[in-house]
């Protein structure tokens, strides 16, 4: 069992966004974590700051305090703590204790009074700090605050509060100018892209313009003077010689188009001589039945002259001969302009013809091979409008080579049948809006099914050494000229039919 085929939707992204997008991705993925990292180290490196401070003021507030403490004078004492409070405005308490854990001296916001007494001892709302035992966090007061013992206890307890919300503050400021540079790199970063992408993708862009109008049926003179105009991006860059990847790209797309072009006339070059080749092999097999057509004239002819030679005084008779003479002269002359013409090389130049009148100078080029082979051809013109624009002489070329095909294929059929009145070639040309077709059957040998896919095949013959191999090969690369499209059947012991459709387009549209 096959698996089903599962079909991608694809749409169209300029390469501005998709530089665009993968800016907006990295700056998102990386500035999350980088803000992230560096919130972090803010936060630690303002709070290790925040504990030394603390730590001094705690050490230094302890030993103002001893000496007034031994000496038991509360007035100093309150004037100690009261004065290292106002100097210092990220206090928000300091208490005192004696070794009694009863409050002797303290300062603080008097609208904080309750809160601070009630949590200032840190029994369930702290957070110790491992590295530093005597600091903690007290959550509820939104403080780090210090508990230290004066002179072991011995002389009370002091408590020191810092507001914490100054490293927020901090945090914030720090993280504000983080988050202006990363805007203001993203900026710089969707204004590169775009400057960016506009460097790669302009010539790339003139490149595939390029390539969707190239036409070999229409060749420039000189394509360096188009790649020039696709490699120039900027005026900038245009005065130093500084090459990248995509002039590689645009140097070997030259390249290629020059070797394509170069090929190509040479391929023009070779059709030519392939159909000229074809042509001359056709007049090999048109030698007998033209040779007939001209030795029958040319016996009236001397016939003529015999007679007048027996009795040259004889007006009437003279008068006689002459006439049919004449009339024997312009047969040859006929049949030999017509070989003439059909031999001669032509170049492809496309003009108004009429497909019937195509067929018939046809017909007319091997009518000696269907009298000879006692061929009927019936005749089935339909169409009104049989004009086209193509080549008349490769046209006739076609045809000609399609009717000795049929001849030929009759002809070893019936080869040994005595009743040859069956054996026919039915030709029908029709029209229609946009095209015009002609058809031709014949009731040949017919072509086995193994071989109907070969037949167009440059030098593939079933005639054995009789045939050239280039009859259709040649007629398929004329039609394609033409823009014309051909269908071939055939059923072996049959016959064969061949359809060949021409588009009706203007002669402009044409050449």
């Amino acid at each position: 069992m096959k698996k089903p085929v599962l079909y991608k939707r694809k749409f169209y992204l300029p390469l501005f966004w998709k530089f665009a997008i993968a800016l907006t991705i990295s700056v998102i993925v990386f500035g999350t974590i980088n803000y992230t990292l560096i919130n972090e180290n803010f936060k630690k490196t303002l709070e290790s700051e925040l504990l030394n401070r603390l730590n001094f003021i705690t050490n230094t507030i302890s030993e103002q305090l001893t000496n007034s403490l031994i000496e038991k004078d509360s007035s100093i004492i309150q004037t100690i703590l009261s004065s290292a409070r106002s100097s210092d405005s990220s206090i928000k308490f300091i208490i005192l204790e004696n070794m009694n854990n009863v409050v002797i001296a303290s300062t603080y916001d008097l609208t904080m009074q309750d809160l601070i007494n009630q949590n200032y001892k840190c029994s369930d709302s702290c957070k110790s700090m491992s590295e530093y035992p005597t600091f903690c966090h007290n959550e509820r007061l939104e403080v780090i605050q210090a508990n230290k013992p004066i002179l072991k206890g011995s002389l009370g307890y002091l408590f020191v509060g810092l507001n914490i919300k100054n490293i927020e503050k901090g945090v914030q400021k720090n993280m504000r100018i983080f988050l202006i540079m990363i805007l203001a790199f993203f900026v710089v970063g969707i204004f590169g892209a775009f400057v960016f992408s506009n460097y790669i993708s302009k010539p790339i862009k003139r490149l595939d313009e390029y390539s969707q109008n190239f036409d070999l049926s229409n060749l420039p003179d000189e394509t360096s003077v188009d790649f020039k105009k696709i490699a120039r991006t900027n005026h900038f860059f245009e005065k130093f010689i500084v090459l990248d990847e995509i002039d590689n790209l645009i140097s070997n797309f030259q390249r290629m188009v020059d070797g394509l072009i170069s090929k190509h006339i040479k391929l023009q070059q070779m059709q030519t001589q392939l159909m000229q080749l074809e042509k001359m092999s056709t007049i090999g097999v048109l030698a007998a039945g033209l040779a007939h057509d001209i030795n029958n004239p040319v016996a009236g002819i001397l016939n003529s002259i015999y007679r007048l030679k027996r009795n040259p005084y004889n007006q009437e008779q003279l008068f006689k001969y002459l006439d049919l003479m004449e009339e024997s002269a312009m047969k040859i002359q006929f049949v030999i302009t017509n070989l003439m013409n059909f031999t001669r090389k032509q170049d492809i130049s496309f003009t108004k013809v009429k497909l019937v009148e195509i067929i018939e100078k046809s017909l007319l080029l091997v009518s000696h091979r269907l009298s000879e082979s006692n061929i009927k051809i019936k005749k089935n013109y339909k169409a009104s409008n049989d004009d086209i624009f193509g080549s008349f002489q490769h046209l006739e070329q076609v045809f000609v080579n399609l009717l000795i095909n049929s001849i030929e294929a009759i002809d070893q059929k019936f080869s040994e049948v005595k009743d040859r009145s069956e054996k026919e070639i039915r030709i029908t040309v029709s029209d229609f809006s946009n095209s015009v077709e002609v058809i031709i059957e014949d009731n040949g040998i017919g072509i086995h099914q193994e071989d109907i896919n070969k037949v167009f095949e440059t030098f593939y013959t079933t005639k054995g050494s009789k045939g050239t191999g280039l009859g259709l090969s040649v007629v398929q690369n004329i039609l394609n000229l033409h823009n014309a499209e051909i269908e071939l059947h055939s059923d072996f012991g049959n016959g064969t039919w061949v359809k060949i459709k021409f588009s009706r387009v203007s002669q402009n549209e044409r050449i």
